[in-house]
């Protein structure tokens, strides 16, 4: 899946995803920023029904400059998958 990002200013960002999967394992995803900078890959976690969604926290921050970028959600071929992404998120943490 593939997104468009507009970062307002230049700084470290934290990234969720808002998930839900009843299984577990639910999957397995990457997410690439510019096809360069990559966080994961990410263990989607059990929230129960396909319609509990949770804020999953990534497990690393990015760093961007203020500008449009393109995202990229990519699951893991390998893993079984079986869940939601509602949304991702880019949370300014500042200038880290």
């Amino acid at each position: 899946m593939t997104y468009t990002l507009e970062v307002p200013k230049t700084g470290t960002y934290e990234v969720a995803a808002r998930v839900s999967s009843p299984y577990s394992p639910a999957g397995r995803f990457t997410l690439s920023v510019d096809g360069s900078r990559t966080t994961g890959p990410v263990d989607v976690k059990t929230t129960t029904p396909h319609d509990a969604f949770m804020l999953q926290p990534l497990p690393e921050t990015l760093h961007l400059t203020r500008g449009t970028y393109e995202f990229v959600v990519t699951v893991d071929p390998a893993a079984y998958q079986n869940f939601n992404i509602d949304y991702v998120e880019f949370r300014y943490a500042g200038k880290r």
